[in-house]
This record gives C-alpha cells, sequence and structure tokens, in this order.
C-alpha cells in the first residue's frame, strides 16, 4: 500500500511500496512538496480537488508515469515537476494555472498531445524542451516564450502564437520543423524579429516590431540596418560580427550585452541614453558613440569603455580635454563578512593566499585544512555528481572564491545559461555587468569559447607573443593594448553536443588563459562520451556513501593525484550576503 509522508496538508514523499503502480492522493492535501514522487515507478496518478500546488520536480523522472490527472484546483506546477516522464503521452493543463515554468515538461520524449488553456500568459526556460513527440502547441495569449523552450521538439510542425508575443529567449524552436521549415526572410513571431535569413546587404526592421532577438543578425554580411521607434529591445548577439558600418538606435529601452560585439567594420553609433555594458565589445574601429539630447553635467557613461573617443553633445570638451583617464573596479567583498554565517568558509579564505593565478577552494582533508584548485596546473576540470546539490556546493565554493578573491581584470567567470546561475542575478543584472567576474552566456555547446580562443590566438600572434602570460606583460608596456582576465567556463550541465568544441578548447587553450569547469549528473556514454572523458584528464567525483568521511574525490592524470575531500556547504544568507556587498566605483584621473 501506499506510503505517504504529510505535514500541514502538504505532501513531502512518497515511499514506494513494491506493487504499487496507479496512484490516487488522498483527499486533504493541499500541496504535493519538491521532489515528492522524484524517480519512482508509478504509473499514473489522480491528483485530488484539494490540492491549489505542485512543487518543483514533484514527479521528475517518473520513467514509467504513463496518466496524469491534474483537477481545476490547481494553481501553480512548478519547474521541472513532470521533467523526463519519458511515457507520458498527454495532458491538460488546468484553467487556473497562467505560467508554464522552467523545465515543467522538458524531455518529454513521447509527449504527443498537450491541453493548454488561453489562460496561459508565459512559457519557461525549457519548459518544452526535448520533447520529441509533440506536433502541435496552441498559445494564442502568451506573450513570453523563455529560452530553449521548445528546442530540440523534433515534430513540432504547427505552433499558434499571439500576435502580442513580445519576448523570445535564445533557441526557443531551434531543432523543431516549425522554425526550420520556415521560408520567409524575416522570421517573425508576434512582434519579435527571430532570425533573418535574406540575401540583403542594406536590412529595414519593420515598423511595429519591439525586439530583435538573440543572434537575429548575427554573423550576416550586412553593411546597414535601419531600426524604427517601435523597437524597445535588442537582444544579446542581435548584431554580433556583422558588416554593419553605423547604427542608429533610436527608441530602445534595453541592449543586451554583446548586441554588436566584434563587428569590425563599425565606427559610429547613436544610441539611448541607457546603460551599455558589453554592447560593443571588440569593435576596435568604433570611434565615436553619441548619446542625443545628453546635457552638461550628467555622468560620463563609461560602462562603453575601451573607446577611443566619446561624443556627446554639448559636452564634447569635457569628455575630451578634462579626464586624462577613467578606471573601474569592483570593490572585493571582505571576508569578515562570513565569519558568522560560515566560520569554517571563512576560516578557510583567511587562511590561504591568492595569487594572480586562478585558484578556488575545492575541499578540505580530515583535518579539515583546506585544498585549493590551480587552474593554470589542472587546466580543466569534470565534475561528476550524483544530485543537484552537490554540484550547488561545489559552485558555491568555486564562484565565492573568485567573487572574493579576484577583480574582473584577474578573472573572468563566463556560465552558461542555468537555473543555479540565477542565485547570482543581482551581479548580472546591473549596467557595470561586464565589469562583474560573471556574466552568463546562452550558449551550451561552448561555441562562445571556442570563438574566444581563435581571438585570443589571432591577438597574440599579431602582437609576436605565444602565452597569456606573455601577452599581458607586454600590454602593460603598451598603451594600445588591454590586459586579459583568466577566462573560465563554468558549465552546470553537460551538454552531449558540445563535446567537439570541449575537444578543440582542451588541446589549444593551454596557453591562452582559457579553462573549464563541466559538471554532470548524467554519467551515461550518451553524455560522458569518450571524447569528453579523454578531454578533460582531471576529475572530481561526488559520493554519497553516508559511511565515509569525505563526499568528493580528486584524481588528475597531470600528476597522478588522488585525494579524498569534504565539501564546504556555503549558506544562502552568505551567497545574499556577498552579493548585496559587491561595489563598483569610479576613478576619474584629471590632466
Amino acid at each position: 500500500m501506499a506510503k505517504y509522508i504529510t505535514k500541514d496538508g502538504i505532501l513531502t514523499k512518497y515511499e514506494y511500496e513494491k506493487g504499487d503502480r496507479d496512484i490516487v492522493i488522498p483527499d486533504g492535501i493541499t500541496r504535493i512538496g519538491t521532489k515528492a514522487f522524484f524517480s519512482s515507478k508509478i504509473r499514473s496518478v489522480t491528483i485530488p480537488e484539494t490540492v491549489r500546488y505542485i512543487g518543483a520536480d514533484a514527479f521528475y523522472w517518473c520513467d514509467n508515469l504513463a496518466e496524469v490527472h491534474i483537477p481545476d484546483s490547481v494553481k501553480f506546477i512548478k519547474s521541472g515537476a513532470f521533467s523526463g516522464c519519458i511515457k507520458l503521452q498527454n495532458i491538460s493543463i488546468p484553467d487556473n494555472v497562467t505560467v508554464i515554468e522552467d523545465d515543467t515538461f522538458s524531455g518529454c520524449e513521447n509527449l504527443r498531445e498537450i491541453v493548454l488553456s488561453s489562460r496561459i500568459k508565459e512559457i519557461g526556460k525549457g519548459a518544452f524542451a526535448g520533447c520529441s513527440s509533440l506536433s502541435s502547441i496552441s498559445l494564442p495569449n502568451v506573450y513570453k516564450i523563455g529560452d530553449y523552450a521548445f528546442k530540440g521538439c523534433s515534430s513540432l510542425e504547427n505552433a499558434e502564437l499571439s500576435q502580442k508575443l513580445h519576448t523570445i529567449g535564445i533557441a526557443a524552436f531551434h531543432d523543431t520543423p516549425f522554425l526550420e521549415n520556415d521560408t520567409r526572410d524575416y522570421i517573425i513571431y508576434g512582434t519579435v524579429v527571430y532570425d533573418y535569413r535574406g540575401n540583403d546587404d542594406d536590412i529595414t526592421i519593420p515598423d511595429g516590431i519591439t525586439t530583435i532577438g538573440y543572434y537575429a543578425f548575427s554573423r550576416l554580411n550586412i553593411s546597414s540596418v535601419t531600426i524604427p521607434e517601435s523597437v524597445i529591445t535588442i537582444n544579446s548577439y542581435a548584431f554580433t560580427q556583422t558588416g554593419l558600418k553605423t547604427v542608429n538606435i533610436p527608441n530602445a529601452q534595453t541592449i543586451g550585452y554583446d548586441a554588436f560585439a566584434y563587428c569590425d567594420l563599425l565606427t559610429d553609433a547613436v544610441v539611448p541614453d541607457i546603460p551599455l555594458g558589453g554592447v560593443f565589445r571588440g569593435c576596435k574601429a568604433l570611434k565615436k558613440v553619441t548619446v542625443p539630447n545628453k546635457s552638461e553635467g550628467d555622468d560620463i557613461p563609461v560602462n562603453i569603455k575601451p573607446l577611443s573617443e566619446l561624443s556627446f553633445p554639448e559636452i564634447s570638451r569635457m569628455i575630451h580635454s578634462e579626464p586624462k583617464a577613467i578606471e573601474r573596479y569592483i570593490k572585493k567583498p571582505s571576508p569578515e563578512l562570513l565569519e558568522k554565517t560560515d566560520p569554517a568558509f571563512y576560516n578557510a579564505l583567511k587562511s590561504i593566499e591568492f595569487d594572480s593565478s586562478p585558484r578556488f577552494i575545492l575541499g578540505k582533508d580530515k583535518n579539515g585544512v583546506p585544498l585549493t584548485m590551480d587552474l593554470e596546473k589542472y587546466q580543466h576540470v569534470l565534475v561528476t555528481v550524483t544530485n543537484a546539490s552537490d554540484k550547488d556546493k561545489f559552485f558555491d565554493s568555486f564562484i565565492l572564491s573568485c567573487i572574493m578573491n579576484y577583480t574582473p581584470q584577474d578573472v573572468c567567470i563566463s556560465t552558461v545559461n542555468s537555473q543555479y546561475f540565477y542565485k547570482f542575478e543581482p551581479l548580472f543584472q546591473k549596467p557595470w555587468r561586464y565589469d562583474s567576474n560573471l556574466f552568463i552566456r546562452h550558449d551550451d555547446e561552448l561555441e562562445f569559447a571556442v570563438q574566444e580562443m581563435f581571438d585570443r590566438k589571432k591577438l597574440f600572434s599579431e602582437c609576436g607573443v605565444e602565452t597569456f602570460d606573455e601577452y599581458n606583460e607586454l600590454a602593460k608596456e603598451r598603451a594600445d593594448l588591454d590586459t586579459l582576465p583568466h577566462m573560465i567556463v563554468a558549465v552546470y550541465d553537460l551538454n552531449p553536443k558540445a563535446e567537439m568544441n570541449i575537444w578543440l578548447l582542451s588541446e589549444n587553450s593551454h596557453s591562452l588563459g582559457i579553462h573549464m569547469i563541466i559538471a554532470t549528473d548524467d554519467t551515461s556514454p550518451y553524455v560522458l562520451t569518450d571524447l569528453i572523458i579523454s578531454s578533460i584528464p582531471t576529475f572530481i567525483a561526488f559520493n554519497d556513501d553516508p559511511e565515509t568521511w569525505y563526499d568528493m574525490q580528486l584524481y588528475s592524470a597531470y600528476d597522478e593525484a588522488h585525494v579524498n575531500l569534504s565539501s564546504y556547504s556555503i549558506s544562502n544568507e552568505s551567497i545574499d550576503t556577498v552579493i548585496e556587498s559587491c561595489e563598483l566605483s569610479f576613478v576619474i584621473y584629471n590632466e
């Protein structure tokens, strides 16, 4: 007979007993808790009318679950609730539900039909990713679709989308017939230009468009673009690596980082008076950025540095004559912030001398002595875990070690988009995010890292140097060069499609200051391929054996190391305290 553990009307855990297949949750339950049925072997579940809330990962990886009856009383279905239910074929969502949250049905490869009410307004990140049997979807009133929402829905041919749709995340419809069979020059969904497939050199964005999507015009050989006043959002990478020579952005309220990055021919830009962190990164020919109607006395928008010239109406003399240089820096949080909330990690931070080499606190030995991982020595690290909490502990220690010991000029962490990293969202969202140690990427196949690798190889060759250290020494002596930080690519969930790029990085980045930390909880040969394993000869493996004092082991072919370690558990309070204490300061040197 089924056994339920409940508290105050919340079903916190279901304990499977042999023979349990068809489950009827008892009346009186109001909430199904987080991971309540995690990876159980049930075949069907009937939820009573008393339930209002289905928690995150409630039925995650119930790989025999084929039937679910959700009553109209349910108002909230949280992220990952039915993710990985590979035998689920159809489901109806109650009218009271207005949001399909992140990863709710991701990996439900046999889901053929889902009935959504007209009240659904938002589809979360990866909500239906990998639903390879889903052939159609109706979203008549949805105004926001998250990253990768329908990525990999290889049977999706029809999607009814709202004309009010104004936000579409990165790769939301990638790897679907719905997108692949669209033959239009401008792929427009709602008021979003999602992609451009024409051949024109001179582009005119249609009136009425409000959003230019991620990568919409990226890497196209366009020389000009006319952007109407209706456009209020230009997403990241929208015009990256294009042939644009000038750009006029009349009315945008948000321009994503790297939106015009590496446009080598871009010389002039007219932009609205908004934060521009990282928008024009790598535009070496950019000489003039104009902000119309900028009045004297306003703050100088130094967040678009480096530029050889900044021009603003009425204050040109002040900008070009008075400041000799503008320097920015992040005030690093003090370790004392953690003295009360996490004394063990505080003591570890105080006992280790961090230098310019990228190091982070890995764990502690049997005697409580902290041990660090030196990425200059080990280069790349593969982390295997059995559950998400172990990954969180590892990355918490890694990120806090970096934030509290290195400036953005020393270490830059490029995180591949994952729900975990959104706990650090305040660092990403500030206008100065490109001067933070942390910034987020939307490319789990690591193309951005490979591009950075080639960019650095080209730069080093042009400067006549071979290594990262040689280049930075040269940059300190030459005014026309900027020093480079160590770039650490942090991947929370390994995508096996990235294996070739992982191999490329492992073979070519050892002298370029680029490192990888890649984690996975799936060690199947499909995900953890032979090529990936051979590319990263340093492993950290977590275990759940309660009989041992340690919970992770380090193996490395570099020095034949085999070390047992105990990880640090850092509280959310400590993380929040550190984030809140990060400050950006400006120093302006005058003549």
